[in-house]
């Protein structure tokens, strides 16, 4: 199923809309710009992982994915908290990598690689079920395309 036309990816996204912008107002009291922050976080991840295709956007694996974030921790330092959280985890400003090429982007050296957090993989089965994304296999015999039915 295309991105445009899945409904839940549609809704998931107007909902992180709304999260980032409560984020950004300058509103939310410390406690509560904290709470929201994690809670967009995590749409971030689903939205990323579905725009992705659970894939790394650079070499395609499916191997070791990671969130990778194009508004970087330094710039924290320079802008407002709340200005700095919605930015961060807004959706568009991610991309999924797997570990490698997260390294590689951030330049960072191979022995820092196997710090960077990995994305879990019932994270990864939430994400395919809220946007109800089904398995595809091949039939043994004739190679062609087989969906699992849902039950």
């Amino acid at each position: 199923m295309e991105k445009e036309e899945n409904k839940a990816f549609g809704e998931e996204i107007k909902k992180h809309k709304q999260a980032i912008a409560e984020i950004g107002s300058g509103k939310l009291s410390q406690a509560k710009l904290e709470k929201a922050a994690v809670e967009a976080r995590h749409q971030c991840v689903r939205l990323a992982l579905f725009y992705a295709g659970y894939k790394c956007e650079c070499c395609s694996t499916e191997n070791y994915l990671t969130l990778q974030h194009l508004i970087k921790n330094r710039e924290r330092y320079f802008i407002a908290d709340h200005k700095f959280l919605a930015a961060r985890n807004y959706f568009f400003n991610t991309a999924i990598l797997c570990k490698e090429c997260h390294g590689k982007a951030d330049y960072l050296p191979e022995r820092m690689k196997n710090d960077l957090l990995v994305i879990k993989l019932d994270t990864i089965e939430a994400s395919k079920k809220l946007f109800e994304i089904e398995e595809e296999k091949n039939c043994p015999t004739c190679g062609s395309k087989l969906k699992k039915i849902k039950t």
